[in-house]
């Protein structure tokens, strides 16, 4: 399963993983992403927050144009490390 995965890729040495706990929408997935590493390369080097504000982008940018973004978009994405 999932956890497997993450296990194996930390032993082999992955300093981190962004992962998702179940199949999302190609394009909320996509918006997440891009969202992701605009903020994680603009100079936090911190995945864990670069999630967390990538997931608030999304609630605040998909709210106007989708009502409300259900949870199934952006909470099944994990960041799993240091």
């Amino acid at each position: 399963g999932l956890m497997s995965m993450t296990r194996a890729a930390k032993q082999a040495g992955a300093a981190g993983i962004l992962s998702s706990l179940w199949e999302v929408n190609d394009f909320f997935t996509k918006a997440l992403m891009e969202s992701f590493y605009t903020h994680y390369w603009s100079g936090t080097g911190n995945a864990a927050e670069a999630l967390r504000d990538a997931k608030l982008e999304m609630l605040r940018e998909h709210q106007a144009k989708y009502q409300a973004p259900h949870p199934e978009y952006w909470a099944a994405f994990v960041y799993h490390g240091r």
